[in-house]
């Protein structure tokens, strides 16, 4: 039966969380000092806040006289057969919010 060596043993007793770590956590440790730990902080909250702001609400998409999809952010989209929830659409591709499919008038 192998054996964990004393070091290993104390210093996983002594870490407050052992099991909890992020590949952002592991790099920072490695190779960053203060300064640009700081700047990779910033730059990644920068990062969420885009792209939470970038999916928020939803897309607005219409059938048009040709069966087409126009949609709320200006682009037009085009199905084989049906209409976006028939094919799973859930996001639109180019503004990443949320897909509202109106209803067809007949």
């Amino acid at each position: 039966m192998p054996t964990n060596p004393p070091d290993a043993v104390a210093q996983a007793r002594e870490d407050a969380q052992p099991f909890v770590d992020t590949p952002v956590l592991a790099a920072k440790r490695k190779a960053f000092d203060a300064p640009t730990q700081e700047n990779l902080d910033a730059l990644i909250a920068a990062v969420r806040a885009e792209c939470a702001a970038k999916v928020r609400g939803e897309c607005v998409w219409a059938s048009n006289e040709n069966g087409a999809w126009e949609t709320e952010c200006g682009r037009t989209w085009e199905f084989i057969d049906d209409g976006p929830k028939e094919n799973g659409m859930k996001f639109c591709h180019n503004c990443g919010k949320s897909v509202r499919a109106l209803e067809a008038q007949p």
